[in-house]
């Protein structure tokens, strides 16, 4: 969506404020380029990005009352926006582990049925413990590269690393392990 300039945040707001969807249609474009990229660098994933994004936008609508002209509309609307990444990110964290194997074991669906919560431990327990560590972090605990890079003094391309080459090796174990 293009940016648009043309509107001061008073106007924008104001028109916000009066429930008028063109003012809103116009905030929205204004701010939805910026506040996507901003969401898309936390969560490289295209259809959640948009569903946050558009759910940071309801809330802004909602609450745009409450905006007290402190410091910049985009930053009280990146706020909302990350709030609502963080919500999320929580509400998807308990899956997160199954999700991400499934999405790499999707060949092998019987696999994942025969899959309980003490053999998946089990077989983390058998990774190297560099990636182990990386790993439980990453696909249990739910944070980020990024994080992981600045937790355990790593480089984000080693965190990487080891989160792939582990679901490698619980590929191999998983198929040794699980054999028809």
């Amino acid at each position: 969506m293009a940016r648009e300039r043309e509107f001061s945040e008073n106007e924008l707001v104001k028109g916000c404020i009066e429930n008028s969807r063109l003012w809103q249609e116009r905030l929205y474009k204004t701010y939805f380029d910026s506040m996507y990229l901003y969401c898309y660098k936390r969560v490289p994933d295209e259809e959640m990005c948009i569903s946050i994004v558009n759910n940071g936008f309801l809330k802004v609508f909602k609450n745009i009352q409450s905006y007290k002209h402190i410091g910049s509309l985009d930053g009280w609307i990146r706020k909302i926006v990350y709030n609502c990444l963080i919500d999320e990110i929580r509400a998807n964290k308990k899956h997160r582990m199954t999700d991400e194997l499934q999405d790499h074991f999707a060949e092998s669906d019987q696999i994942m049925e025969m899959f309980f919560e003490t053999d998946l431990k089990n077989l983390m327990s058998e990774l190297p413990e560099s990636t182990g560590r990386v790993f439980n972090l990453f696909a249990v605990e739910g944070y980020t590269h990024e994080e992981i890079s600045g937790r355990l003094n790593i480089s984000v391309g080693t965190s990487k690393w080891h989160v792939s080459n582990a679901r490698v090796l619980l590929k191999q174990m998983i198929e040794k392990n699980y054999e028809r």
